[in-house]
């Protein structure tokens, strides 16, 4: 969730033109897992950047870098460092300032972000993933074709494959067990999906994009962009099938991270009673300008991953089916 929130906080960030224009060189770094990353996700090796960065994260004021113009400002939210060269002379009504600007993107981006995400997941909700759909839309709409970013963007081709998830009989899961119990179900769900993405995303760098969304109860989306072929993302699906089934949800680990605070209201279920299962159905679409609208494209491929899921449900649950594997006629699924 940590990341999601980072990368609205940098998309508030970047729409602050008066603060972008009087900071100059603005950056943006992340600590996770031990490591600084910028903001595209890129490991930092420059040694004496990472330690100005370890310096500023312990401090509570703004600091300025050792013999550079640089000064840093923590964002402990975020567990981010912000830092810029600000215009001279740098006074302490100005770092004042500086402070009380980023802490209103702050705030701005996390109401932004409770409005398009999943308050149990963290993952966007269906209004958000619908954005996501129109955002990509948009980008593509051949009207723009007049200015020089779209017009480059339009003479490629996008492959976009659309996955719908739907945790099997999860009805049975909060009869038998609670709802409290069911909600952790679902947050290890989203979790292990993500640590799935987040491994695809670093092997295959920037030649994919994933967007994941909880659009229902127990439903998930899942939008992939990038160069893969109905087959390759047939494999990707059904490796999600594989994780969510084995091992059991939740593991003993995966227990172990939950909230221990709200763990320890509930009773785990026996090992065998864990077994968890998801039916996926998904489609693919490669889109060129000569395809038309986009929008029209994203809603047919919408209907087409649905469709493919009501025939994994309908064939015995714990099954990946691609809407091409299935007759049609006029678009219609012929049973």
């Amino acid at each position: 969730m940590q990341l999601e929130r980072f990368d609205v906080f940098l998309a508030e960030l970047d729409s602050d033109q008066e603060l972008v224009t009087e900071i100059s060189d603005v950056q943006v770094y992340r600590y996770f897992d031990r490591k600084w990353f910028d903001r595209f996700g890129v490991i930092l090796t420059d040694r004496v950047l990472c330690s100005e960065l370890a310096r500023a994260r312990k401090k509570k004021t703004p600091t300025k870098a050792a013999e550079t113009s640089r000064w840093f400002f923590q964002m402990p939210d975020l567990d981010a460092v912000i830092c810029g060269i600000p215009p001279s002379p740098v006074t302490k009504v100005r770092t004042k300032k500086y402070r009380a600007q980023f802490d209103d993107c702050l705030k701005h981006s996390a109401n932004a972000f409770k409005a398009n995400h999943d308050n149990l997941t963290g993952l966007l909700n269906k209004e958000g993933f619908k954005a996501r759909l129109d955002s990509i839309a948009s980008k593509f709409n051949p009207v723009h074709a007049g200015d020089s970013e779209s017009s480059e963007k339009i003479h490629s081709t996008l492959a976009i494959s659309l996955l719908t998830l739907d945790i099997d009989n999860f009805k049975q899961v909060n009869d038998s067990y609670g709802h409290p119990y069911g909600d952790l179900v679902l947050q290890c769900f989203a979790r292990r999906i993500q640590k799935h993405v987040s491994d695809l995303q670093i092997k295959s760098g920037d030649n994919l994009r994933f967007t994941i969304a909880r659009t229902g109860g127990e439903e998930f989306s899942m939008l992939i962009e990038g160069s893969k072929t109905s087959d390759q993302i047939q494999g990707i699906a059904e490796t999600i099938r594989k994780i969510i089934e084995n091992p059991v949800m939740p593991s003993e680990t995966e227990w172990q991270d939950l909230d221990q605070t709200i763990t320890s209201e509930i009773r785990l279920p026996h090992l065998g009673e864990r077994r968890v299962t998801v039916s996926i159905g998904s489609a693919t679409t490669v889109y060129s300008p000569a395809s038309g609208d986009l929008k029209r494209i994203l809603g047919d491929l919408t209907n087409k991953s649905d469709a493919a899921l009501y025939r994994a449900k309908a064939g015995g649950r714990n099954v990946v089916r691609n809407f091409d594997e299935i007759l049609t006629r006029h678009g219609q699924v012929v049973e």
